[in-house]
């Protein structure tokens, strides 16, 4: 099983360092970086690769890394209900 290394970049510009599995899905790997960020409840991770949304479409590590055999991500921890704030905080403050 080959592993790739995994660098994901904060906002804060802290830099937390991983190695995932070639073959995991772009689910298995957010899934991965939530635990290993410790990510509080109500909140989701979004992640980018390349200025892209990375999502359940997004297909491998492998396919993401593409060449050079590392994946380079940036990270940003939002409040779950942030959408709907934007939209009504009192609804977003009920709905949390």
């Amino acid at each position: 099983m080959a592993l790739v290394p995994v660098f994901v970049r904060l906002l804060s510009g802290a830099l937390k360092e991983t190695e995932c599995p070639a073959e995991w899905s772009a689910t298995q790997l957010h899934a991965h970086l939530v635990d290993l960020l410790v990510t509080a409840p109500d909140t989701d991770l979004v992640l980018r690769h390349e200025g892209k949304l990375v999502d359940d479409s997004s297909g491998s590590v492998e396919a993401l890394a593409c060449a050079s055999g590392r994946l380079h991500l940036e990270a940003v921890l939002q409040w779950r209900f942030s959408a709907a704030a934007d939209r009504n905080l009192d609804g977003a403050l009920f709905e949390a």
